[in-house]
């Protein structure tokens, strides 16, 4: 139940028993989040557009039985003092929506996502906040990470033992402002043109080695990325984007492929 409110400064609740926050942000006087209540287990759903291009402050903590994040539902949300944590200790959350945090100011936490099924297209494009974090480790459900999913986020994400994972979508990571770890993707067939460019720090890690199931590295796929690569094992590779490793200068890198391509202009390992 929403209702009326003279403050402008945070969103709020008036019954702590909502289990579907509806769309609060076309009248600035409507607002989601009652002061001193930050029990959240009860909401379920975040829908669509939920918080559009909202500039008041939200603070969403303890979601742990959130299942799904609607599309744009917190796009361009733009008070610098925004912070949404999901820790997902009871494996509820398995969608978010495209562009659901795309250039959203503030600090998203969202960890232990181990039921997590699909990332949208631009779900988190422009994120900005240099404390983000995204963590998705050991689990057997995620499949689907979108078109620029990633691409110019800031903060730290890590990917790990994703078992069911087959490609990594187009722009996805481009020019990724933070730390990406990505390790233990066994069945990773796929990863699009520019996928990486431009993206990571030095301690940047990409690891896909031991299984033979990646087949194409798109074009410019890992151009000028700043961390470190390493593909091992890579039998059934056929094909290599033009500049697929251009400028990926990291010295620690490593890259063993059967077979002789032509897609490492100034690469160094």
């Amino acid at each position: 139940c929403l209702m009326k409110s003279n403050r402008i400064d945070t969103f709020y609740f008036q019954d702590p028993n909502v289990v579907n926050l509806t769309q609060a942000n076309y009248d600035t006087d409507k607002f989601l989040l009652k002061d001193g209540f930050r029990d959240y287990s009860s909401v379920t759903h975040i829908p669509d557009r939920a918080f559009y291009s909202a500039n008041a402050k939200i603070t969403l903590k303890n979601l742990n039985n959130l299942v799904s994040i609607g599309d744009r539902a917190f796009y361009n949300a733009t008070h610098g003092g925004n912070a949404i944590e999901i820790t997902d200790d009871n494996n509820k959350l398995k969608t978010i929506g495209a562009n659901a945090f795309n250039s959203f100011k503030g600090r998203i936490t969202l960890k232990n996502l181990n039921m997590l099924k699909s990332i949208g297209d631009n779900a988190f494009d422009g994120a900005s906040n240099t404390s983000n974090v995204v963590e998705i480790t050991d689990e057997n459900a995620l499949t689907t990470i979108g078109a620029r999913a990633f691409q110019a986020f800031n903060g730290t994400i890590t990917l790990q033992n994703l078992n069911l994972l087959e490609k990594i979508s187009s722009y996805a990571f481009k020019e990724f402002k933070g730390k990406i770890t990505l390790k233990n993707l066994t069945n990773i067939t796929t990863i699009d043109e520019e996928a990486f460019n431009g993206a990571g720090t030095t301690t940047s890690v990409i690891e896909i080695t031991g299984r033979n199931a990646l087949t194409t590295i798109g074009t410019r796929a890992f151009l000028a990325f700043n961390g470190t690569i390493t593909l091992k094992n890579l039998t059934n590779l056929t094909k290599i984007g033009d500049s697929a490793f251009n400028l990926a200068t990291h010295a620690d890198s490593v890259v063993e492929i059967n077979g002789a391509h032509s897609a490492f202009n100034n690469y160094r390992c």
